[in-house]
């Protein structure tokens, strides 16, 4: 079997069909370090870097090429590049000896993953974090042909004719907040985005989420939900009470009337047909979140994922900064790859206290770990009515648009019941 694995004839099928006929060169999804032997790897690398100047690779420009670079010597001469030249395959079974080359390759890599996990380096502590290495090397392996790296003109017409597309039917291009003036603002939730929503305590942070969650629930929007802070009964009756409309407070201590149980009744048989995935595990880090997501993703379609909350994420010692920048990477990063929506609730630093205003600005994220950087969107929420008692603004939430990566930063105003919990439009 592993003889198969190196067999080197797919691989001269291809060059010579390469080296009889250029124009195929971009049907084939090769790259050059997909090859087993190394004079085949310097041959398609020398084509690859002849297309990539916008010249033909035929025979002649190849040997000149290489003999110019002083590796010719190191294919075996011309004579070599004669003799694959020479070879009979036929044109129409090109694609099947591409096959074959990338199912070489893969198994190759396939192994060498395999060799390098060892029962010693596995530990309590590092298992998830080896399991998210694996994935991403079984991941590089699956994707390995599809290359990354577009010439602009490969994919602009599809581009100009999904923008004219909009105009049958305009409006936002994410999944709304449930707020139209926060949609039209920021365009919605859109996947590949990296919301974070800052606050003090007593903010709102965890309602306004649950109040989006409800939203994506009655839309029929997938959505995952990690909440490190409370458990799952908690969670429930906040949800209900903000679906209902029924103080939070008369559920956790049973004072409902007749009406306001039958209100709840129905709000759980509202909640419970929602899409709507739940994790609790309190001792969960960013590589079993991350594995949690991908299974999401693939089992459920979830399209928007919820992290409440990132300083959670993070052990509370002299790293906690780095690390938090950290996480902030890696779910940019899942946002990217998996094409999800993550919004990550966030504490802000003590220093907002300090302050006369107590609107929240960037830099009191900032010192919570640079945690801004790779967010597309950052928010942060206001509570006049919880520092100042005789406030004309009482039961209203600032949406502060901190940072927008594409669109524009700035003030919206919403209705808060902090009895329920309810958020909705001013």
């Amino acid at each position: 079997m592993t003889d198969k694995l190196f067999s080197t004839e797919p691989e001269s099928a291809v060059l010579s069909l390469l080296l009889q006929y250029p124009e195929i060169f971009y049907e084939s999804g090769i790259r050059f370090y997909m090859l087993s032997a190394l004079p085949h790897q310097l041959i398609l690398q020398e084509i690859e870097a002849l297309v990539e100047r916008n010249l033909v690779p035929d025979v002649h420009l190849i040997v000149s090429s290489l003999e110019s670079s002083g590796t010719l010597s190191k294919v075996g001469g011309k004579e070599y590049i004669t003799y694959l030249l020479g070879l009979d395959f036929k044109r129409e079974n090109f694609r099947e000896y591409c096959s074959l080359v990338t199912a070489s390759h893969k198994a190759r890599s396939l192994l060498s993953a395999a060799s390098r996990v060892r029962a010693e380096d596995i530990t309590t502590e590092n298992v998830d974090e080896a399991i998210s290495n694996l994935r991403h090397t079984l991941e590089t392996i699956s994707g390995e042909t599809s290359n990354g790296t577009f010439h602009i003109g490969d994919g602009i017409r599809k581009v100009f004719e999904d923008i004219v597309a909009r105009t049958a039917s305009p409006g936002i291009r994410g999944v709304s907040w449930g707020f139209s003036n926060v949609d039209m603002a920021t365009g919605g939730k859109s996947p590949g985005d990296w919301w974070i929503i800052g606050g003090r305590p007593s903010q709102g942070k965890t309602a306004l989420m649950c109040n989006s969650i409800l939203s994506d629930g009655r839309n029929g929007v997938p959505v995952a939900l990690f909440e490190k802070e409370m458990n799952y009964p908690s969670l429930i009756e906040r949800l209900v009470a903000i679906d209902s409309g029924v103080p939070i407070q008369n559920i956790k201590l049973g004072i409902l009337t007749s009406a306001q149980v039958d209100m709840l009744k129905e709000s759980v048989a509202r909640v419970r047909q929602y899409p709507i995935y739940i994790d609790t595990n309190f001792l969960s880090d960013i590589h079993y979140i991350e594995s949690a997501i991908y299974k999401y993703k693939a089992t459920k379609g979830v399209g928007i994922v919820y992290l409440d909350y990132l300083q959670l994420l993070a052990e509370r010692d002299d790293n906690q900064t780095n690390e938090l920048g950290r996480i902030s990477r890696k779910c940019k990063l899942i946002a990217n790859d998996q094409n999800v929506c993550v919004i990550g609730a966030s504490q802000l630093n003590r220093s907002v206290e300090a302050r006369e205003n107590k609107r929240p600005i960037l830099s009191d994220l900032r010192q919570s770990g640079n945690l801004e950087e790779d967010a597309d969107y950052v928010v942060g929420l206001y509570r006049d009515d919880y520092y100042n008692k005789e406030t004309k603004y009482k039961n209203y939430m600032e949406f502060i648009i901190l940072k927008a990566r594409n669109g524009p930063v700035g003030t919206i105003t919403l209705k808060f019941d902090p009895e329920s919990n309810k958020v909705e439009e001013k």
